[in-house]
């Protein structure tokens, strides 16, 4: 998933959950000037609702991106509709990852993986989940409202993983204003 020359973006495309999380926005701080990161979130979104975005599907096949991460596998449907990403992402040499958030179902993440080998599989829920069970409290996570939306620890937790999936290493950006090192020593 490595940034190319002349491509330095990056692209998260999801739904409240990458807005609660600020995960664009850590992650930015993460990569520096050097590389641009574009955070979409639309309320109650899916892959279908990026799929249907004439936009935004025209950018991924234009080749403005490095790489894609994509959350929203909540039915079958979401499913196939990623498939329509990743050819888009094929037809412009675009890295594609299934970016599943938090909420997300995981039988639908199963059968992106199976649809979609092309498609790199970095799982920001399991993640978490495995954060969670190794005594880390869930609200340090999860806010307590009716979804449960990811918090900004959450969103370090997945631009930590972005980070390195794309550069190969750990991030060296220890300062963040949407997160503390307080909370990322809980880690």
């Amino acid at each position: 998933l490595q940034i190319r020359d002349n491509r330095n973006s990056i692209l998260i495309l999801g739904n409240s959950f990458v807005n609660t999380s600020q995960i664009g926005s850590i992650l930015q701080t993460m990569c520096g000037s050097g590389v641009s990161v574009e955070a979409h979130s639309r309320g109650y979104a899916s892959v279908a609702t990026y799929t249907d975005d004439a936009y935004m599907m025209q950018n991924i096949r234009a080749g403005s991106y490095s790489a894609v991460f994509m959350c929203g596998l909540y039915s079958r449907q979401d499913v196939l509709e990623l498939k329509k990403i990743v050819e888009a992402c094929e037809d412009s040499d675009t890295r594609i990852a299934v970016f599943p958030a938090h909420n997300e179902n995981r039988s639908c993440i199963n059968d992106a993986a199976l649809a979609c080998p092309s498609a790199v599989l970095i799982d920001w829920k399991a993640e978490i989940d495995a954060l969670i069970d190794t005594g880390v409290d869930y609200s340090y996570f999860c806010i307590a409202d009716t979804h449960k939306h990811s918090t900004p620890l959450a969103g370090y937790v997945g631009a930590h993983m972005i980070y390195r999936a794309v550069f190969n290493k750990i991030p060296q950006t220890t300062s963040f204003n949407e997160v503390s090192k307080s909370q990322i020593n809980l880690l």
